[in-house]
């Protein structure tokens, strides 16, 4: 699942599932591969891909955060 400011987007075939038989970095980098060699949009947009990871710095700062108090 994708998540932006604006929208929810469900993508069938996410690059994290590690314990697929398919390397999942190779899915990436060859369907990248093939939007270039067709002339087409990326698979994900860099705004979408901003968003996650701004969404991941948000939950890194909030896990620090908790870590941190849960330490006092």
């Amino acid at each position: 699942m994708l998540v932006t400011g604006d929208r929810i987007v469900r993508i069938e075939q996410p690059f994290t599932a590690w314990h697929d038989p398919d390397d999942p970095y190779q899915l990436m980098v060859e369907a990248f591969s093939q939007s270039v060699l067709d002339g087409a949009p990326a698979p994900l947009s860099l705004d979408d891909s901003t968003a996650t990871a701004r969404l991941m710095d948000r939950v890194r700062g909030s896990w620090t955060a908790i870590s941190e108090s849960a330490t006092r």
